[in-house]
């Protein structure tokens, strides 16, 4: 009987070290996600600004 609850309370542990593992990986997962997307719309922002500088503006059409 202690053997089994042994053999258990390892079980437990090693599915907690699991479980904290796999957690840190979502949400270093969620992260890189969030940094991708923000250097994106960042990228797109710059090309936009671009865009605008290079057209001539409203008053010099006059």
């Amino acid at each position: 009987m202690a053997n089994r609850l042994r053999a258990r309370t390892n079980e437990v542990q090693e599915l907690t070290t699991e479980n904290s593992s796999l957690q840190r990986m979502l949400h270093e997962s969620q992260h890189e996600v969030s940094n991708e997307k923000i250097l994106g719309d960042h990228e797109r922002l710059m090309a936009k600004l671009k865009r605008r500088r290079s057209l001539p503006s409203e008053a010099c059409r006059t």
